[in-house]
């Protein structure tokens, strides 16, 4: 009879043990969409789109959710992923907005590219002379460092300061998605035109 009660609470405590688990959540899908946010403010795309998908999105009946979102366990997260913008990434942004700017011309161009990693590189030196050079080269290099900034105080925004790559591999991919039609990005060690 004790081995038997002894078997039954072992038994009690592995299903209990099962029940728990514990997620060391990164939040990649509200990364990306902060990235989408942050793209489309840097590059000036107009938001009127979004905005019109946004208000269809508030109109839809919020009963319309999966089985599994109904019938499984729901989501507990350590905080609220709301917003990963502060002042520091805002005045980050607005740096990025003003290099990427002045780099216009050369994207449109060819001679500036973004490279896998997303970030601006100087591509073709053809028909630039020393000064343009010069000049591209410091708001190329002003690019990377500001990005480098932004994914940092990013990962920290998002309590993930460890996780800096994966939020600079998130951007990469926004980056390259949003840059203006003709853009030169490199894909596997090569350029291509978007």
């Amino acid at each position: 009879m004790r081995q038997m009660i002894r078997v039954q609470w072992v038994l009690v405590l592995i299903l209990v043990a099962a029940c728990v688990n514990v997620n060391i959540y990164f939040p990649a899908a509200e990364l990306k969409r902060d990235a989408e946010n942050v793209a489309k403010r840097v590059y000036g795309i107009e938001d009127e789109q979004d905005a019109d998908q946004g208000r269809q999105e508030e109109s839809a009946p919020q009963g319309a959710r999966s089985l599994l979102e109904l019938l499984g366990p729901s989501p507990a997260f350590a905080q609220d992923y709301q917003s990963l913008s502060n002042s520091v990434t805002r005045g980050i942004e607005q740096q990025l907005g003003q290099v990427y700017k002045q780099l216009q011309p050369f994207y449109a161009s060819g001679n500036v590219g973004l490279d896998q990693n997303g970030f601006a590189v100087l591509r073709d030196k053809s028909g630039l002379g020393m000064q343009q050079i010069g000049t591209i080269n410091r708001l190329v290099s002003q690019d990377r460092s500001l990005k480098q900034q932004l994914y940092q105080e990013k990962a920290k925004a998002a309590q993930t300061p460890g996780n800096v790559g994966a939020v600079q591999n998130i951007y990469a991919e926004v980056w390259k998605d949003y840059a203006a039609p003709g853009t030169w990005i490199q894909q596997g060690g090569g350029w291509s035109r978007k």
